[in-house]
């Protein structure tokens, strides 16, 4: 459930980045999942408690609940209300050098029949979670930084999907340079905590292996900003005897005016089974592709998206939300040879005297997917998504609420039943020290 250090997300973004933060009030302010994953965290605080003390300690309390309500394709209803959070203490770095950290997160029933559990903020049987999902050392040697143990990882394919109560989270030991152009990060992960689990289990396990071993992933990911608005980047997840994931993306904003803005992104996706291939079923070797424009004009920003998914396989994504540019609420269309067409709409209403308040409508069509192992055709998709955002102005007392409403509506083609759900989640995020 942790408040998010990172800008706010693009209108037509993936999914996992839309639960984030509200769209901003220009294509400029986007985050896309390649480059987004070097944004830098909050600053480190420079304050010298004592010559081997330096920073503020800080201990923040953030507290979230969650009404979920979905009805289904075959008519079953998965519904909760939950109520949780989570505390997060960060020390003061001793000689400059190395702080912990740790979070605590929970999310407990405050409603929900046991027969309609499933709605990914409880446990089977809507039974709470409670769990130390943090604990690390940092590390600061001049440029580098080394996070060891319990932490979130912001990747492509490897993050917090953070849109239920609680965010995945991953025992790894990271080391990054973000201090110049050319960034890069290496991670070895062991274990994931999925956010609807108390407990972490081994990378191989949560990718579907069912043979025992267990295995992790190790990630090496690279960003060159030739300059102000453009960005390549690449990252590559080696999931050891299971699965290798590559990911690289090219973006580009240009200010066309002080009001207009343009922005143009290019992604490309590669996965393969490798090594001893534990997953169950046949080896694969599949590919996805993206392409994404934005126009910002007065707070306005419109998105149009295009994905393409290989004929073979589709594309998994078990350690985080999918990357491409057309996933959204219910769906991330990346079945076997899926083509996504996609559109979004965003506007910040301060513009006209609204301070806060903002508007996301976003709709995709997928069609061409086809079974991955029979090669049979499976129903066209369409999916619209509508949220609505508020957030008090930093003047208010109340200026750390965080209020969102959303919805999703599913039309699958040759089906009588329409798929819809309903969520609303409040948030607030209070400094204790």
């Amino acid at each position: 459930m942790c408040v998010a250090w990172v800008v706010a997300s693009p209108v037509s973004a993936t999914e996992y980045i839309n639960s984030e933060e509200p769209p901003p009030d220009s294509v400029e302010k986007v985050v896309t999942p390649g480059d987004g994953a070097f944004e830098e965290e909050r600053p480190l605080s420079r304050t010298r408690l004592t010559d081997w003390l330096v920073g503020d300690p800080e201990l923040t309390l953030r507290v979230r609940t969650y009404l979920f309500l979905r009805y289904r394709a075959n008519g079953d209803h998965n519904d909760a209300w939950a109520g949780g959070g989570s505390i997060e203490v960060l020390t003061p770095r001793l000689f400059d050098f190395v702080s912990i950290g740790a979070e605590l997160f929970t999310s407990q029933r405050l409603w929900g029949p046991e027969s309609r559990d499933g709605t990914g903020l409880l446990q089977p049987r809507q039974v709470g979670i409670t769990a130390l999902g943090q604990i690390h050392a940092n590390l600061n040697i001049r440029e580098y930084r080394a996070r060891l143990f319990r932490q979130t990882l912001y990747k492509p394919f490897l993050n917090r999907n953070d849109s239920r109560m609680i965010p995945n989270t991953f025992q790894a030991y990271t080391l990054q340079d973000h201090s110049g152009a050319l960034r890069w990060d290496l991670a070895h992960v062991d274990k994931i905590k999925p956010r609807d689990d108390n407990h972490f289990v081994s990378m191989s396990r949560a990718a579907g292996v069912e043979t025992g071993e267990d295995r992790g992933v190790t990630a090496i990911g690279a960003a060159w900003r030739p300059r102000e608005g453009s960005s390549l980047s690449v990252h590559n997840l080696i999931g050891w005897d299971v699965m290798n994931t590559l990911y690289a993306e090219a973006d580009t904003s240009h200010p066309v005016s002080d009001e207009v803005a343009i922005r143009l992104t290019a992604q490309f996706m590669h996965q393969t089974s490798i090594g001893d291939e534990l997953l169950p079923g046949p080896d694969f070797d599949t590919w996805g592709v993206g392409l994404r424009a934005g126009v910002s004009a007065r707070g306005i920003i419109l998105g149009l998206a295009y994905t393409q998914i290989d004929r073979d396989r589709r594309i998994r994504n078990p350690w985080g939300g999918f990357p491409g540019f057309n996933s959204l609420m219910t769906r991330s269309f990346n079945r076997a040879g899926e083509r996504g067409v996609g559109v979004g709409l965003s506007y910040d209403a301060s513009r006209i005297g609204l301070p806060g308040l903002t508007a996301l409508a976003r709709y995709v069509h997928g069609s061409h997917a086809r079974d991955g192992v029979t090669h049979t055709s499976l129903a066209d998709v369409d999916e619209w998504n509508l949220t609505f955002d508020y957030r008090f102005p930093a003047s208010h007392p109340l200026r750390r609420l965080w209020i969102r409403v959303r919805g999703a509506i599913l039309d699958v083609e040759r089906s009588s039943r329409t798929p819809n759900q309903v969520r609303v989640i409040v948030n607030y995020a209070l400094p204790v020290w």
